[in-house]
């Protein structure tokens, strides 16, 4: 039947958000790195399957190296677009996610505190699993390239994202 997918249709309203976990650490050192963040969201379906909105980032970056540790908090604001494509069945549905970000960073290191702005871009794909009509359940893989202002390169990371959307 095709009341599987009807929730992804034009004119519907997609309402959530996700949370990612990612952690490194350097093979030859004691440098550690760990992202926690959370991405709600609300969009707009302009045609079936295509979704745009807006999205706020609000993430946690611990750095450590020895003794040393550094935190530092970030919020931004992200414009996205969604598609989903490839039903593999009923109620599992492919899609791909892409946003970019424009926001500010707070960091505190060693009793100072700074603030810089950045921008950047974040490209995510994985299944969402309906559970209801209205209510999916989603894993996706991500790639987020940071540029800090005035700071020379990019920072990229992959990662792992859980969310959960419910389309109206």
């Amino acid at each position: 039947s095709a009341v599987g997918f009807a929730q992804t249709e034009n004119g519907k309203i997609l309402v959530g958000g996700d949370a990612s976990f990612a952690s490194s650490k350097h093979s030859e050192s004691d440098l550690k790195i760990t992202t926690l963040n959370f991405n709600p969201n609300a969009g707009y379906f302009f045609m079936d399957n295509l979704a745009g909105g807006l999205r706020l980032q609000m993430g946690s970056v611990t750095t450590k190296f020895g003794d040393f540790k550094n935190k530092s908090n970030a919020v931004a604001v992200a414009p996205f677009v969604r598609y989903y494509f490839v039903p593999l069945s009923e109620t599992i549905k492919l899609f791909g996610d892409a946003s970019y970000s424009f926001g500010s960073q707070k960091e505190e290191a060693e009793g100072e505190e700074e603030k810089t702005k950045y921008s950047g871009f974040t490209i995510a794909a994985g299944p969402a699993f309906f559970l209801t009509e209205n209510t999916a359940l989603e894993l996706n893989v991500f790639y987020n390239s940071t540029k800090i202002k005035d700071v020379d390169g990019r920072n990229n990371i992959f990662g792992v994202g859980l969310g959960f959307q419910i389309h109206l």
